[in-house]
């Protein structure tokens, strides 16, 4: 995403964000293109954002829930971050018809959502404590995106729910199915193909 916002800014973009119609022409996700013959914005789109302040708080919160890799696995995350992004797209796509999206929020809300699942199917493992207060500030976390996404335009928060509901789903499946001779490859590609696939 950093290495295609730089290229971004190489062809001439505004720091602030590319304009709809530049960024529909690098592969923004906009619906009657993605709908027709150009599915693949939907991947493209999620390596697009719009200025500084939209890719600096993606980071952000990525950097903050990068420990999810270890908790997965590389392969597993990899596959779990881009199947989380494709129906974050899928869920904009059907409730924003006329808008040029794009980001990574759906895929980096979904490994929140994959933490989130983790916590949940590997809750007997835990000190109840340190359980009961990571849940917490995941909650207010959730809470305090969901109300800022409402109260404030351009902020897709379907991406949010779709990419987050992707992630819990998926991590809650992989942590509950995990066994000492997992095949961390084919259950990335089951994963990968069933992101696709939706």
């Amino acid at each position: 995403s950093v290495a295609m916002f730089a290229c971004v800014l190489a062809q001439g973009a505004s720091a602030s964000g590319p304009t709809p119609l530049e960024m529909i022409a690098l592969g923004g996700d906009f619906a009657p293109l993605t709908r027709n013959g150009e599915a693949w914005r939907l991947v493209t789109a999620m390596f697009l954002h719009y200025g500084l302040i939209h890719i600096g708080m993606n980071m952000v919160c990525l950097y903050q829930i990068r420990f999810v890799e270890r908790m997965l696995g590389r392969a597993e995350f990899l596959a779990l971050y881009f199947a989380a992004g494709l129906v974050g797209g899928l869920a904009s796509l059907a409730t924003h018809p006329n808008a040029v999206s794009a980001g990574a929020s759906g895929a980096v809300f979904g490994m929140f959502g994959a933490f989130t699942a983790v916590m949940v199917a590997r809750r007997k493992q835990m000190d109840p404590g340190a359980w009961q207060r990571t849940m917490r500030s995941l909650g207010t976390f959730f809470a305090i995106n969901l109300v800022f996404g409402l109260a404030q335009s351009g902020i897709d928060v379907t991406a949010h729910i779709g990419g987050l509901a992707t992630g819990f789903v998926g991590a809650f499946v992989l942590t509950k199915t995990e066994k000492p001779t997992a095949k961390p490859l084919l259950r990335a590609l089951v994963v990968a193909v069933v992101g696709a696939g939706i």
